[in-house]
């Protein structure tokens, strides 16, 4: 999938790209994006046409569709592959393997040729990329400002990232109890999801089609949240200690990293060497009292 490629049909490669979901999986040692025919099928059906050099490539049926994705496999813009899944798990494949087949199907799975996925500023994003893996070698000799700058922001984000986190498992318990999952991006701690995968969707909802087992979880779980919400409701003091103990942690991280930020660069700032006019004063011979006496 090195040769040259026909510019008409990578571009639209790339504009159809952009509205199609992608996901990641693994394909011979490395981590490559794939997508299905099902998300092929539904990205054309959406966008009705794709333009290339003002003229529209429409797509109004099945078979048009069908015939494109044949026409993008045969100039190479895509290639089918075969997927691998773990046992009981039909809708992720942890494996992707090379397809024997050259036939576009809606169950098939998909990958982009990677002239396809350059991006216009690709090299001027690897130069920022080495750039900043230097700056971040060169961390112990930043200026005090600049660390105690990224400390704070590192801080930030982590509380940012907790208290999301939180929220989250309130919202999803709270919609649990009456049937429902509600998830606030679910994609959150995904392993396998890109940086702008973790935030799409940015929430997921559905009715939950509970056993009489789940549903007696349920109650149990109504049961422990409104015992809990009773009881800070009549204890206020609980809720002042939970705010103190939250904000004077983080207090507590903030002057903990000041402290460690500040006792390394003391380390790394070398020994103080005495000045030269020090040096010769000290080794310098007291003078000898040469006066004699009037008796002598």
């Amino acid at each position: 999938m090195a040769e040259d490629l026909d510019p008409m049909y990578l571009s639209l490669g790339r504009s159809l790209k952009k509205v199609l979901k992608s996901r990641t999986s693994v394909l011979g040692g490395k981590k490559v994006e794939y997508f299905k025919g099902k998300d092929f099928i539904l990205g054309l059906t959406k966008c009705k046409k794709l333009t290339y050099n003002k003229e529209d490539r429409e797509f109004k049926t099945l078979k048009q569709i069908s015939d494109f994705g044949d026409e993008l496999i045969d100039k190479k813009i895509i290639k089918k592959v075969d997927p691998e899944y773990r046992k009981g798990d039909s809708r992720n494949p942890i494996l992707l393997k090379p397809s024997r087949s050259y036939k576009f199907d809606k169950d098939g799975c998909y990958i982009w040729n990677p002239k396809v996925q350059q991006v216009k500023w690709q090299g001027l994003f690897l130069v920022f990329l080495v750039l900043g893996i230097i700056a971040a070698c060169c961390f112990p000799i930043w200026p005090m400002s600049a660390k105690l700058g990224v400390w704070y922001v590192s801080v930030f984000l982590l509380c940012i990232i907790l208290g999301t986190t939180v929220i989250r498992y309130i919202v999803f318990i709270l919609f649990f109890i009456f049937g429902y999952d509600f998830w606030i991006i679910p994609n959150m701690y995904d392993d396998k999801a890109g940086f702008w995968e973790t935030f799409s969707p940015l929430w997921f909802f559905r009715k939950r089609d509970d056993s009489k087992f789940a549903i007696s979880i349920r109650v149990i779980v109504f049961f422990i949240v409104l015992s809990i919400s009773v009881y800070t409701y009549t204890h206020p003091e609980v809720i002042e200690a939970i705010q103190e103990l939250s904000v004077g942690g983080v207090k507590e991280i903030i002057t903990w990293g000041e402290d460690k930020i500040m006792s390394n660069s003391t380390q790394i700032s070398g020994p103080n060497f005495a000045k030269y006019d020090d040096v010769l004063k000290d080794e310098a011979p007291e003078e000898m009292d040469f006066t004699m006496d009037d008796d002598e």
